[in-house]
């Protein structure tokens, strides 16, 4: 995670410094597609030859595409690098989650990842500001060879991992040849459409909030993300065990509506304090519900199905990054006087959210999950 994310931060300007300022919703949104596209292979390779190759297989793309960094100089390779880097997002997360489902008792199912999204916010929480950090003392060069180094060193921790899959087959060509039964898993359309929604906002805030931050005179553009991570990354240690007892959707709906508060409150931001204060706001709520919904996709799919679940759950959070991306950068455009249009794309997006939490009975799912 820190080696994703210190890049995040800085992209934005290494951009423009290419001439590509118009393109700066494709940061995300190349990344986030690609990760979307190779999701159905990576669910169906993860449910049958394993979840450990699956892992490996995402890190020696990070490790790979790392390197190139250090040589982009226009546009287009940049944008072709994002897409490539996209693919390792693509595997690893789907690898690992099938992985700690297999591995954690289902009634600490929640708590196990809140737990886990602890140590995913600290990986932003690190990398965002340290990256910018870098960046600012040091330069970009050094930012990516930092990046390269953290990238490594998360490979050679998943060559320990044993594999948890019963009788993996193996790897065959046709394995890459996807059916339309590959494609989704409809036992978990619900936290999709709910991760969709939610995922808009934040692929919408990722691509603003650097020039919004430089538009608040607030140089770190990692800044507000921290704030965002570190109140997520406590939430996550309480609420996930609590949604293990008080329930998924009752869990959900309080981070839904915590996330509405947060984005109803940014439309009216004007100052450092505010903003920082809604950036808490929002790392509350999605530290209720990330951990709630990833937990709520492993008990509605089948033990045999959890590579495809957890690929629909991550083919809902980069569908909803790209659009946010695509479309906030489609809006802004880099100029000044469109940068509140960002905000309020969320807040609709975070309404719907919110609203389809009370509309689970055409899902087949009742109130009291």
């Amino acid at each position: 995670m820190i080696s994703f994310n210190m890049l995040v931060p800085e992209l934005d300007e290494f951009l423009t410094g290419l001439g590509g300022s118009k393109y700066l919703g494709a940061i995300l949104g190349m990344f986030a597609l690609s990760s979307l596209l190779v999701r159905p292979i990576s669910g169906k390779m993860t449910d049958s030859i394993g979840r450990v190759p699956v892992i490996i297989f995402g890190s020696i793309v990070n490790v790979a595409m790392s390197v190139l960094y250090l040589f982009i100089y226009s546009i287009p390779q940049f944008l072709g690098l994002r897409f490539a880097h996209g693919i390792s997002a693509g595997f690893q997360p789907t690898g690992l989650m099938a992985y700690l489902a297999d591995v954690i008792p289902s009634e600490k199912r929640g708590e196990a990842m809140g737990l886990i999204g602890v140590f995913i916010s600290a990986g932003i929480a690190i990398g965002q500001p340290l990256g910018s950090g870098i960046a600012n003392a040091y330069g970009v060069d050094v930012l990516f060879y930092s990046g390269i180094a953290f990238a490594f060193i998360a490979f050679a921790m998943v060559l320990f991992l044993k594999e948890t899959l019963k009788e993996p087959k193996q790897f065959k060509a046709k394995d890459l040849m996807i059916k339309s039964k590959d494609l989704f898993d409809r036992d978990v359309v619900f936290p999709f459409l709910i991760v969709l929604c939610m995922a808009f906002s934040y692929g919408d805030l990722l691509t603003i909030i650097p020039d919004y931050s430089t538009h608040m005179g607030i140089k770190n553009q990692g800044v507000f993300f921290s704030y965002f991570v570190f109140s997520s990354m406590f939430v996550r240690l309480v609420m996930g065990k609590v949604s293990d007892s008080l329930g998924r959707i009752k869990s959900l709906k309080i981070g839904g509506l915590i996330t509405l508060i947060g984005m109803i409150l940014f439309v009216f931001v004007d100052s450092k304090t505010s903003f920082f204060t809604i950036a808490t706001i929002l790392g509350i709520g999605a530290g209720v519900s990330s951990p709630t919904l990833i937990a709520y996709t492993v008990d509605l799919c089948k033990a045999e199905n959890r590579g495809k679940a957890m690929s629909t759950y991550f083919i809902g959070l980069e569908g909803g990054i790209a659009l946010g991306a695509f479309l906030t950068g489609a809006f802004y455009n880099n100029v000044a006087e469109n940068i509140q249009i960002p905000i309020y794309l969320s807040l609709i997006a975070s309404i719907l959210a919110f609203v389809l939490l009370f509309i689970t009975k055409p899902f087949g799912i009742s109130q009291t999950d």
